[in-house]
């Protein structure tokens, strides 16, 4: 084989290669795939200007992303743009991410826009004041006056319960250890004679 023809198979191998990385790269772009590890990248380590125009590309490439929107909300806080990080939490939401993903940011976007009672009242709804995974947390809906009566009964069955009142003690959570019926029976029957109701939210 001719010198000439080695060089022109070369040649053409390196095109191929070129025109091949060219056609990946152009795919990564156009799926926002590319945008979104930069942009990721960039909220890592603090650039959240970076990030935040990242993550808008990789929406627009993939506007049903939940982790790019996800992204874009804890970026836009960084900036102090609550309303829009609220916006792109409750998109993220929307797109079937559990409310413990968004929990903190969205917190984070109502304080930013000065509402300080919705925070709170999110993260009580949200069952964040028992942010243990390992936690069962119930709802009980009581008379204010029973809620102490029902606690105590509970908390001399399971120790390890903590609880949280709501409503004046007309709503109280408990947390407590995600074992076996998570403290069902013992529950049900401090609550039932006293009208009140129970229900296992996590």
């Amino acid at each position: 084989m001719s010198r000439t023809r080695i060089f022109l198979i070369a040649g053409i191998i390196v095109l191929l290669l070129g025109v091949a990385g060219l056609w990946q790269w152009r795919v990564h772009e156009r799926d926002g795939s590319a945008a979104l590890a930069r942009g990721l990248a960039a909220l890592d380590r603090g650039d959240a200007r970076t990030a935040r125009i990242e993550l808008m590309n990789a929406i627009k490439g993939a506007p049903r992303s939940v982790v790019a929107r996800e992204a874009q909300a804890r970026a836009l806080v960084e900036l102090g743009d609550g309303a829009g990080a609220q916006v792109e939490a409750a998109r993220a939401r929307a797109l079937g991410a559990p409310p413990s993903q968004t929990r903190a940011v969205m917190a984070q976007a109502l304080l930013l826009q000065g509402d300080a009672a919705a925070a709170l009242w999110r993260k009580i709804r949200d069952a964040a004041v028992f942010p243990r995974t390992s936690e069962a947390v119930w709802r009980l809906s009581l008379k204010p006056y029973d809620a102490p009566q029902a606690v105590a009964a509970i908390k001399q069955a399971l120790p390890a319960m903590r609880c949280f009142y709501d409503w004046g003690g007309g709503l109280v959570w408990l947390g407590l250890p995600a074992k076996a019926d998570a403290g069902a029976a013992v529950i049900r029957a401090a609550v039932q004679p006293l009208g009140g109701h129970a229900t296992l939210v996590r």
